[in-house]
Order: C-alpha cells, then structure tokens, then sequence
C-alpha cells in the first residue's frame, strides 16, 4: 500500500490496470483457485478500494461497467483514384454498349419506317457497340436521320441519294462498292471515306471544292451539276468514267494523264482543251463548251467524240480514227476535208452549213442529217453512204 502511495502518476496507472486486468480475467488470490469461475461480484470494487484506495476503487467501478452499444457510424466509401474510377466506366460503358446500340438501331429504323426485323438481317451489332453492313445499304430520302450512329463498314453500295444529310461527319469509313451522295445538300467533302470500293457519285451537290476526295478512284467518278470552279484536288488515278458536265470550271489543268473511261466536260466554260490526258479510253464529251480550235486534242479516244454545238471553226487536230461516233453538229465549221478517214459509229452533221462530204470514208453507222440539208443529204447519197433524217419528236 506505502508503495503504491508513493508511486507517480504514470506508475500508479500502470500498475492498476495490471490488477484489474488480474482481477477481471483471472481468479482472485482471496478466492479458492480450485473453486468453479463465477462472474465478477459488486463487491469486488469495494475490495480492491480497501486495500487501494479510493482512486482504485473509482477505476475498477469504471472498467467494470458493462458498456453501451454504440451505434454504427456512417460506412465510409472506399476512395477510387481518378484512373480508376475512369477504368470502372469505360468497363461498364463496355458491358452496355451492345445492347445500347441496339435499342438505338431499332429507334431510328422506326423512325424511318423499318421494323426490328429488318435491322436483324442488315446490320451487325459488335461487342463494342459499333455496326456493320455486309451488303448494300440504300437509304433514299428518308424522312428521319439518313444513317444510325456508329456505323462504320458497309461492304457493298451505300446510297444516301436525295436524304437530308448536310455533313458527311460521321459516314463509315469504310464503303465495299459504290458512295451515292446525289443531290444532297453538302458544301463540304470533309469526312469523306477514304476507302470506297468502287465509284462515287457527287451529282448536283452544292460543294465549291474537291479538297477531301481520295487519292484514287478504282471506278466512276461523277462530279457533273457541282458548285466546283476547278480540279483542284482531283484524283490523278480514276479507274472508271469522269464527269464534270454543268460545272463552272473554266480550264482542264488537274486532270490526270490518262482517264480509263468516259470524260464528260460537256457545258462547262472551258475556252481551251489543254490538259486534256494524252489518252482517254472511253467516250470524250465536249458539246456546248467555249473551245474555238482542237488544239490539244488527244491523239487516240477510245470511244466516241461529240464536239456539237461548239465555236470551232475547223475540224484540223482530228484523230484518224474514231472508235465511235463523231457528233459536230451545229458546230461552226465551213468545209469537213479533214474529216477522220474511220468512223466506226455514226457521223452527226446536223444543222451545218457545208454541202460537200469526202468520198471513202469508213463509216460504220450512219450519216445523220436534218429534212433541211436537202443538198448535204443528196450529196451523202450519191457517194453511197447510209443517210439517217433526224427526227427531232
């Protein structure tokens, strides 16, 4: 007891929590060490401030009372860090975008009249959400959006012709066969697909320029009816026919070098064929152009020339051959002396003012004349050449 007394603070706490330990998880040395355990008596307190004192007394009453329940506190959520709550995210964005692209798909079919049974068997939804067409995709002049979101392939023809698109942000970039963007009201090729299978059709579009086009073109590419004042940006490698007919353009500089099929520059406001590729292997079409002379004219077409209803005065510059037709109808040329010696189609003469045909040629048509050019008609037949009256109805 003396000692205790004596003992600091720090000791004194010390060494009554090592009694009371005692006391409460072992039996006492006042007890029979051999009699059964018994819960802790009231009394016990009492005792111990007896022997300790007040102090100890107070102590042992205060850890031996029984304690309160505390209620649970608010639970505290685990603290994700920027990184991984952005990974949690795109995982469940993974997880729902599949069946969140079909609910889409399925809304805008309705929307422009298609059925759930439709959008089946056309498109392909992928586990990231993203669609495909294997075959053609024809979406003429609907009433709603033109094309579902997230399409990115279509493995044969898309066909936006007449729709009411007016970007072409947001097109698959990747088209099998043909692009049919007809007469829809874009200024701009921003977004165009660099991949198209085939050909693309651009007629009677608003746009002004060709920046965006791609640099190849396998098949057909038609650009007739555009805003375009030139060919800046044209493609140098068109596979298949050119068509700048009702364009603005005013020269051919940019065309490529060799054009594989039909080149069409008819009613444009072209003074001059330089540019022309040294060899084009289908039809060339330059009726109502501005051009006074043949002065750059290819030395080899590969089909027909129709040269109607333009300012030459001469037909000096012809090839030798023509593997098709030759129109120069309504042309202003006085004498046909240099006519090509072979024509293996027919030759337009109509509403010209010459009364004399060379004999021999070879034409493999007909001579096409007008009920007015009594004495050009006359003429054809007494040098035996097959005569046609054009029939204007």
């Amino acid at each position: 007891m003396y000692q205790y007394m004596m003992m600091d603070g720090v000791q004194k706490d010390h060494r009554l929590k090592n009694i009371i330990d005692f006391i409460m998880h072992r039996h006492s040395t006042f007890e029979n060490p051999f009699a059964p355990h018994r819960d802790r008596s009231p009394d016990d307190p009492a005792l111990v401030g007896k022997i300790l004192g007040p102090e100890a007394e107070a102590a042992m009453r205060k850890g031996t009372e029984p304690q309160k329940a505390q209620e649970p506190g608010p639970t505290t959520d685990f603290e994700f860090t920027n990184e991984e709550r952005a990974k949690i995210a795109a995982e469940k964005e993974a997880r729902e975008a599949p069946e969140r692209a079909r609910r889409d798909l399925i809304a805008w079919a309705k929307s422009n009249n298609q059925d759930e049974e439709w959008v089946k068997k056309t498109f392909t939804i992928h586990p990231d959400g993203t669609l495909t067409v294997e075959k053609d995709l024809h979406c003429l002049d609907l009433p709603g959006d033109p094309l579902p979101k997230r399409l990115t392939k279509v493995g044969g023809t898309l066909s936006l012709r007449g729709s009411n698109i007016t970007s072409l942000e947001g097109l698959p970039q990747e088209i099998g066969e043909d692009l049919i963007l007809r007469r829809i009201n874009i200024t701009s090729l921003e977004g165009l697909p660099q991949k198209i299978g085939h050909s693309l059709n651009l007629r009677e579009t608003p746009i002004t320029s060709l920046k965006g086009l791609p640099l190849e073109i396998d098949g057909d590419l038609d650009l007739g009816g555009t805003k375009i004042t030139s060919l800046e940006g044209l493609p140098q490698k068109i596979g298949g026919y050119l068509s700048l007919r009702f364009t603005n353009i005013t020269s051919l500089q940019g065309l490529p070098q060799e054009i594989h099929g039909e080149l069409n520059i008819s009613r444009t406001f072209i003074t001059s064929l330089e540019g022309l590729p040294r060899e084009i292997h289908g039809d060339l079409e330059l009726c109502s152009t501005r051009i006074t002379s043949l002065d750059g004219l290819p030395k080899k077409i590969g089909g027909s020339l129709i040269l109607s209803d333009t300012r030459i005065t001469s037909l000096k510059g012809l090839p030798k051959e023509i593997h098709g037709t030759l129109d120069i109808s309504a042309t202003r040329i006085t004498s046909l002396d240099d006519l090509p010696q072979k024509i293996d189609g027919s030759l337009y003469l109509l509403y010209l003012s010459v009364k004399k045909i060379p004999s021999g040629l070879d034409i493999g048509g007909e001579v096409v004349l007008e009920k007015g050019q009594t004495e050009l008609i006359e003429e054809a037949h007494s040098k035996g050449y097959t005569v046609r009256i054009y029939d204007e109805k």
